[in-house]
């Protein structure tokens, strides 16, 4: 009877360390489909800006995206300083009047 306890015992404690282990494995294949899907994202990336860079050394903007976000800026900027001058104007005529 003792040599069953212990064998019992024994099975148990694989039983529990293999599904510890495959707990484990399953947790790094996460990281590594983590890891390899962050790897690709930065090569998208670094390419990206490889590419911006060959634009702006060319005298382009380096995205369409980010040219049109300039010009916006340039039109609001613009838009606030006719507002400042008309309302300059607007005070310079009721100052007159």
């Amino acid at each position: 009877m003792c040599y069953t306890v212990k064998v019992n015992s024994i099975q148990t404690k694989i039983k529990n360390m293999t599904r510890q282990m495959m707990a484990k494995v399953s947790e790094l294949s996460m990281y590594q489909a983590t890891a390899m899907r962050l790897q690709q994202e930065m090569k998208e990336k670094q390419s990206l800006l490889e590419r911006y860079h060959l634009n702006m050394e060319n005298g382009l903007p380096p995205s369409v995206d980010i040219e049109q976000e300039f010009l916006r800026q340039l039109q609001t900027e613009e838009q606030r300083h006719r507002d400042r001058q008309n309302a300059k104007l607007v005070i310079y005529h009721k100052y007159i009047i």
